[in-house]
């Protein structure tokens, strides 16, 4: 009963991968089943580091035993400590007491002070408690009776901290205490610290003042110095500049900047207007300003007027005359003379009437035509336009000096104004760094002058004794104890994950799935009799071991897999290999085709493994011929293919093996060969040799439909099998997963068979198997009904009734 109980259990186990790989097929989702099953492996796995820690037990065991052994003795063997410890009130508590501290006057103003007046910085101050130089005045006091006293040992027991749990309750109390073997030193120390900051809160305070007073005299000359001569500077661009307001001067400045242009727009205005009109009345005239004035001076002259009155009856006279005389006649020879005397008398009179400046404005005849009120009144007003043109163009040049003087203002206000703001400012700054080194000043007199001890002791150095007045040990701290315990546990696990990093091994199938990110499509168990099949009398014997039937069911389970593993089209032929000799593919590939044979496929296995032939001898075949002697002589492989002792399965060994051979592995003949007997069978197994260092098994893969990759437990090295994984991957050589052998009688507990409890959700689906059994046998009654049938026909038409029976299944 129990052998049925884990045969069955074998069963279920074998089967759950082909029941998944059905039921995805169903459900057209074996891509998101194949993606979640990746990022599960390459997720964090906290199985594998249970798995090593499991594994290497005793050496954690050990490790956590020794050190925690080592950290106990210490512990136990650690002297007494004895803790004493004061207080210190380093604040005001109330207002009567902040009212009549000295510091009142500087801090508040001589108003009542508020809590945050004598606000400490605690961090900063208890650092300044345990500052190196504090530490060093009190060991040296401590010294002096007790010589081997040092700083270290001081720094290492002493604690300062403000009393509180938390920032909501933390009081003005500053707990000192301090722990030491030795309760005298310890009842010294706390006495000197005591002492010593009590001193501290007084005559250092005071001594800082000092310091402090001392820093701002030195700094009161400099500065003070420093203000004058800004101030100078400051009087000195007023002067030159006549600045008051630099602000408000700008704002004047520019509205005189606009005035100026509104001016000289309107100038130029009635400057055009006038030119215009003074145009259009000396075309009207015909005479130039000085001919104007000349013309309307002599228009009223009465004397010239009368004489150019008789110039005007002396010319008509002569014309008159002219018309009857010739020009030598006595008439017109005296009337010319008298018009010439005339004449001379009116130049006379013109000269003494204009004077000599306008007198040489005559030569045009209309000066000394008569002008009559509308041109007088013309010439006038041609006067008037002239002397207005003047005087605007007076007023535009004026107006263009003051707007370069104001424009030239202009563009020096800004740097101007940029000096005084600067200097103004650094006078401002000046001014108050003086102010607060004076109010400091004043400051540090006053709390330089206070007497009173700032800080109170509440309560006194204390050392706990007992009712005879020895002293009470203090209790001794565990958490080094538990801290070193942690430690050690911590080391234990880290050395026992890293020692199986070191071995460089697959100890358990779980460990092949979590390092590789391949499929595990076949466990593969010890079984004593592997290297040789059994005859098939054998395999229906009830009384059969229960290693052999685990071992025949795996192989099932594995041809199962490999039949469903692909959408469509079937495997028709697959290389089985390993990363290192000696993994047992050789013997994986002569059970898968076994098994395979077994369920009425016919089966070729053909040994490329030139360099260890092993298959004839395992199949108890001849050698003479094979594979070699294919390539090499060119013979048909069907006359070398030798039949074994099992049904459908058939063997083409590997012949006389030579250097020539192996080197025709990767030729044209040898992918036509394989083309032929894949075309041929229904399945064709090549077992090749290791892939490290060697090309053959690279060579035959690519032309199959992929690569069986044996795992061996307990033998395989990690890094041999990534290695092998890793060039599979650079060749892009298919593969089609990864069968874990155990060939150490000792590995097999890593199946999990004997186990009844259920296997975890990210290793296999838990699902019933009796659907993919059934669908498993009927596919192979379907097969092997199709080849009994088919015995009495041709090669070629048994062909192709078993792929078609095949695919059906």
């Amino acid at each position: 009963m129990n052998n049925e109980n884990r045969h069955e259990q074998l069963r279920l186990d074998s089967s759950n991968q082909l029941i998944s790989q059905l039921l995805s097929q169903n459900q057209h989702s074996s891509t998101d089943a194949d993606e979640f099953a990746r990022l599960m492996r390459k997720g964090l796995n906290l199985g594998t580091f249970r798995r090593s820690i499991v594994r290497n037990f005793w050496l954690t065991a050990s490790i956590v035993g020794l050190v925690s052994g080592l950290a106990a003795l210490r512990y136990a063997a650690a002297p007494p400590t004895y803790l004493g410890e004061f207080q210190l009130l380093v604040e005001p508590l109330n207002t009567q007491a902040r009212v009549v501290d000295p510091l009142t006057v500087t801090r508040t103003g001589n108003n009542v002070p508020s809590e945050n007046s004598f606000g400490l910085d605690y961090p900063s101050q208890i650092a300044v408690l345990r500052s190196p130089a504090m530490m060093e005045s009190i060991v040296q006091e401590v010294q002096k009776s007790y010589p081997d006293f040092n700083v270290g040992q001081l720094q290492q027991g002493l604690t300062v901290a403000r009393m509180g749990l938390t920032s909501a309750d933390f009081t003005k109390i500053l707990r000192v205490s301090f722990s030491h073997s030795d309760p005298q030193l310890v009842e010294a120390v706390l006495q000197e610290t005591a002492e010593r900051y009590l001193q501290y809160s007084l005559e250092d305070r005071k001594t800082r003042y000092s310091e402090g007073i001392k820093f701002v005299e030195d700094r009161l000359p400099e500065l003070q110095e420093r203000v004058s001569l800004l101030q100078d500077q400051l009087q000195d661009l007023q002067e030159e500049y006549n600045l008051v307001d630099p602000k408000e001067q700008g704002n004047l400045l520019s509205e005189e900047v606009s005035q100026i242009a509104l001016d000289e727009r309107e100038t130029r205005k009635l400057l055009r207007e006038q030119v215009t009109l003074y145009n259009s009345l000396r075309q009207q005239l015909n005479l130039t300003p000085e001919e104007a004035i000349a013309a309307s001076t002599l228009s009223e002259e009465p004397g010239y007027l009368a004489l150019q009155q008789q110039m005007q009856e002396l010319e008509r006279q002569i014309a008159t005359e002219s018309a009857q005389f010739s020009e030598e006649s006595p008439i017109l020879l005296d009337l010319r003379a008298r018009q010439r005397n005339l004449s001379s008398l009116m130049s006379q009179e013109l000269q003494r009437i204009l004077g000599q400046n306008l007198g040489q404005s005559t030569g045009n005849p209309r000066v000394q035509a008569f002008q009559n009120s509308v041109r007088l009144k013309l010439i006038e007003e041609m006067v008037a336009a002239i002397n207005q043109i003047r005087v605007l163009q007076a007023r535009s040049e004026e107006i263009a000096g003051i707007k370069a003087q104001i424009e030239n203002r202009f563009r020096e206000f800004p740097g101007v104004t940029r000096r005084y703001s600067e200097i103004l400012r650094q006078l401002e700054i000046s001014n108050r760094s003086l102010d607060q080194l004076l109010t400091q000043r004043e400051t540090f007199q006053i709390e330089s002058a206070q007497t009173e001890v700032p800080w109170e002791l509440v309560s006194p150095p204390t050392l706990p004794k007992d009712g005879q007045g020895r002293a009470i040990p203090f209790a001794k701290s565990q958490n080094e104890l538990l801290g070193a315990i942690a430690a050690s546990v911590l080391l234990g696990l880290l050395a026992a994950i890293l020692l199986d990093r070191l071995r460089d091994t697959f100890f358990r199938t779980e460990d092949v799935q979590d390092a590789i990110d391949l499929p595990v499509i076949g466990v593969v168990p010890h079984d004593p009799n592997a290297d040789s099949l059994q005859p098939e009398a054998l395999l229906r014997v009830a009384g059969d071991r229960l290693d052999s039937s685990l071992f025949k069911e795996a192989f099932s389970s594995l041809y199962a897999n490999l039949c469903f593993m692909s959408d469509g089209a079937p495997i028709r032929s697959l290389t089985v290999c390993s990363a290192s000799p000696s993994e047992g593919k050789t013997t994986i590939a002569l059970h898968l085709a076994h098994a395979a044979a077994s369920m009425g496929k016919r089966v070729l296995l053909v040994d490329g493994n030139f360099r260890h032939a092993d298959l004839h001898q395992r199949l108890r075949l001849g050698n003479d011929q094979g594979l070699s002697d294919v390539l090499l002589r060119g013979l048909q492989p069907d006359d070398l293919i030798q039949s074994t002792s099992v049904k459908n399965l058939l063997a083409l060994t590997t012949g006389t093996a030579s250097l020539e051979a192996l080197r025709l592995l990767g030729s044209e003949q040898m992918q036509n060969v394989m083309l032929r007997l894949h075309q041929t069978y229904d399945l064709v197994i090549y077992d090749a040799p290791h892939l490290l260092g060697l090309t053959d098994a690279e060579f035959i893969s690519a032309n199959t439909d992929g690569i069986l990759m044996v795992v061996s437990v307990q033998q395989s090295k990690r890094s041999h099998v990534m290695q092998a994984l890793q060039s599979l991957m650079v060749h892009r050589l298919p593969s089609l997963g990864v069968v874990v052998n155990h060939p150490d009688p000792r590995a097999i507990a890593s199946l999990g068979y004997y186990n009844t409890r259920p296997r975890p959700l990210r290793r296999q689906a838990r699902m019933v198997e009796e659907p993919a059994r059934v669908a498993l046998n009927s596919s192979v009654g379907n097969s092997h009904h199709a080849n009994s049938a088919n015995q009495s026909n041709n090669s070629s038409s048994s062909n192709n009734s078993n792929s078609s029976n095949n695919s059906k299944a």
